[in-house]
Formats: structure tokens, sequence, C-alpha cells
């Protein structure tokens, strides 16, 4: 992650939260051959598509955002991000 040009002092903690919680999110992704899989079938693809989903949360996150409401969603992906 690249740092930031600026820091704001009273984002500090919320910065540190999120930096620590996408470094978790990285080290237990999923495995880069499926991304490597999904771009070399679309390479193959008559008819590409524009967007490919790889992952379980690639899967199920837009589903989820299109059937929760949005208070409920936006709760879900602040407990995801350890955010308050």
């Amino acid at each position: 992650m690249l740092p930031p040009t600026f820091n704001y002092g009273d984002y500090d903690n919320v910065r540190d939260v999120i930096r620590s919680t996408v470094s978790q999110a990285i080290a237990q992704g999923d495995d880069p051959k499926k991304v490597a899989q999904t771009i070399v079938f679309a390479a193959r693809s008559r008819s590409p598509r524009l967007r490919y989903r790889v992952g379980n949360e690639a899967q199920w996150l837009p589903r989820l955002k299109a059937i929760l409401p949005d208070n409920l969603f936006r709760f879900g992906a602040r407990k995801r991000l350890n955010l308050p």
C-alpha cells in the first residue's frame, strides 16, 4: 500500500485499523492462480465479458448488496473492515 502524501492526525486510528485489516485480507486472500486462470479463460473466449469475478467475496458481495437494505449492507461492510 502506498503511504499517504499528507496525514491528518484525526484519522490516524481509522487509518491504522484499515491498513491492518487490508493486510490481513491480502494474507488470507485467494490464490493468485485463480486470477491467472480467469485471465487465460477471458483471453481465449470468443466473446469475453467486460468483468469477471474471482474469489468468494467477489461472487457473493454484489448479490448481498442487491438484496440487503443499504444501511444493513454498510453495517456489514464496517464490521468486515473493523470500523466503528
